[in-house]
């Protein structure tokens, strides 16, 4: 019998994010873990300013290492007997494999059957550990993890086919929804690295929708596109959970890094520019009322967001953690320059920025900041001196609503 099912050791799912092209593709699915085990070895300066080597082994060990949690991979696939998979394991949604050439059949599918088959993986995974057990179907739940694109596939699972059902009526019944019904998402949390949760926009310009001619499947990150897989109204805003899924449920790690994202031949970069993390812009990387951190990390590769010691601590903080920390600024005094004052004194308009560096960090962690927003790294907190003062004076708790500059979930 496999171990219970523990309310605070969920399985966990892996949910990679987009493949462009269809070699893309076949590299994704020719991995077992979809770059989940990916590492990265960096140099980093001790106390004395002497380079030292900082390895992290990729979140899926650390999981293993630090948590207790099993690979569900065994004997080259992971088929189990009902009930025999052990609960507190690691699992990996290798949605792709129905469009790979080698695996599928190579045709493409719109991003609402990625979230059919989601909810079928989920299931598969509940048969695996619980079997019949009918306790242990009813305290069954996951844990979601997702990669770019992949969040928005957990997005639509949740807001869309939990909701309304799946896109043909006669799967319904094996997914074990009803359209229009209070549907369990057997979802506990979700945690998202670099997800476009309000599209990408690259110089200025929303992903396009071309309809047939978008081979690349582009359309998943427009605006228009996104609100309809979403199932979301027309007034809400893109990014909004639309009271489909607890936010505080909910977590984003933001990447800040663009310079090191080379995707593209490097042209999404610069695109993209400062106050991103190479693809997405860090205003579109989180779902509203959701706690959220940025970590000085690129889109993907080398120093990529999700092979990052500050990713992972905000992940294992976010799953298994107890407490919520919220860092606020308030702003005692403002004063301005002498000739400034008396300009303003004479009515001049004060159109002044202030930039605020932010940084939480573990007592003794040196390696890793949980939040960081440096002016250095091009993604400092930006407040105007209109938002910082009311009637002329520095803000307090009472007298701003906009006082907010970082938040975290540390343990």
């Amino acid at each position: 019998m496999a171990d219970a099912i523990a309310a605070s050791l969920f399985p966990t799912l892996y949910v990679r994010g987009h493949a462009a092209t269809m070699a893309e593709i076949e590299d994704t699915t020719a991995d077992p873990y979809m770059g989940f085990n990916r590492g990265a070895t960096l140099l980093r300066q001790d106390a004395d300013k002497q380079p030292v080597r900082f390895i992290f082994e990729s979140p899926l060990l650390r999981l293993i290492k630090d948590h207790g949690y099993e690979d569900a991979f065994r004997n080259g696939g992971s088929s189990y007997e009902p009930g025999e998979a052990p609960a507190r394991s690691i699992w990996v949604f290798r949605y792709y494999e129905r469009v790979s050439e080698s695996l599928g059949n190579g045709q493409r599918v719109p991003l609402e059957q990625f979230a059919v088959d989601l909810r079928r993986f989920i299931l598969e995974v509940r048969e695996a550990i619980c079997g019949n057990d009918a306790a242990q179907r009813a305290a069954f739940k996951v844990y979601l993890v997702a990669h770019s694109m992949g969040g928005l596939v957990c997005r639509c699972y949740l807001q869309n086919l939990c909701r309304h059902g799946a896109p043909h009526a006669t799967d319904n019944a094996a997914l074990e929804l009803v359209p229009g019904g209070a549907n369990a998402s057997l979802v506990d949390k979700v945690y998202t690295f670099g997800t476009p949760h309000n599209g990408i926009d690259l110089a200025g310009v929303n992903a396009p929708n071309l309809g047939g001619l978008d081979a690349l499947q582009l359309a998943n990150f427009n605006r228009d596109r996104m609100r309809e897989y979403l199932r979301l109204p027309k007034q809400a805003a893109v990014n909004d959970l639309d009271g489909a899924f607890p936010p505080e449920r909910f977590f984003c790690f933001i990447g800040s890094n663009h310079k090191d994202y080379d995707a593209f031949f490097g042209m999404s970069r610069h695109a993209a520019g400062p106050m991103s993390d190479g693809l997405v812009l860090m205003e579109n990387a989180y779902v509203q009322g959701a706690p959220r951190a940025v970590g000085f990390r690129s889109h993907s590769g080398p120093q990529g967001i999700v092979n990052s010691e500050a990713g992972y601590q905000n992940l294992r903080r976010f799953l298994f953690g107890q407490w919520r920390i919220t860092a606020t600024l308030d702003v005692d005094a403002l004063p301005l320059a002498r000739p400034v004052q008396e300009k303003k004194d004479a009515g001049a308009q004060i159109r002044g920025s202030y930039y605020f560096d932010v940084a939480t960090q573990v007592r003794g962690a040196a390696n890793y900041y949980l939040n960081e927003r440096r002016y250095g790294q091009q993604s400092a907190v930006l407040k105007t001196y209109d938002e910082l003062t009311k009637d002329g004076q520095a803000c307090s708790p009472a007298t701003c609503s906009n006082r907010r500059a970082a938040r975290t979930t540390p343990r």
